[in-house]
């Protein structure tokens, strides 16, 4: 590897000036303090962030046969058969075609308000 290094020219000059050196380090065995508690930092703030965005998320849990599953798994199967068939990446994801179909048989049930409805 000296060797390498002794045949390694200098970096060419940017805007005409001196040429500017290289200065090679030799890689450490052990990891020093600085990296050992930046990667311990990056850990801790990693699970504080999946944390807080777990908090933010709401879940809903519908039965299955409910009209809105029904109609959220009839959007994802449609989205599927369609990417199927054309083999052409659609416009919106399929999340959202299941969001968009949950939305509209939500605003067709007949148990909720019209006030709710039309929000």
């Amino acid at each position: 590897m000296e060797q390498m290094l002794a045949r390694k020219k200098p970096a060419p000059s940017v805007g005409g000036g001196p040429a500017r050196k290289v200065r090679v380090c030799e890689q450490k065995s052990e990891p020093s303090k600085l990296e050992l508690a930046t990667a311990k930092l990056v850990a801790i703030t990693a699970g504080k962030v999946r944390q807080h965005d777990a908090c933010l998320l709401r879940t809903i849990i519908l039965p299955t046969q409910r009209s809105v599953a029904l109609a959220m798994d009839a959007a994802g199967k449609e989205y599927f058969l369609e990417k199927q068939r054309t083999k052409v990446q659609s416009a919106l994801p399929p999340h959202l075609h299941a969001w968009c179909a949950a939305i509209l048989a939500a605003s067709s049930l007949k148990e909720i308000s019209d006030e709710d409805r039309w929000v």
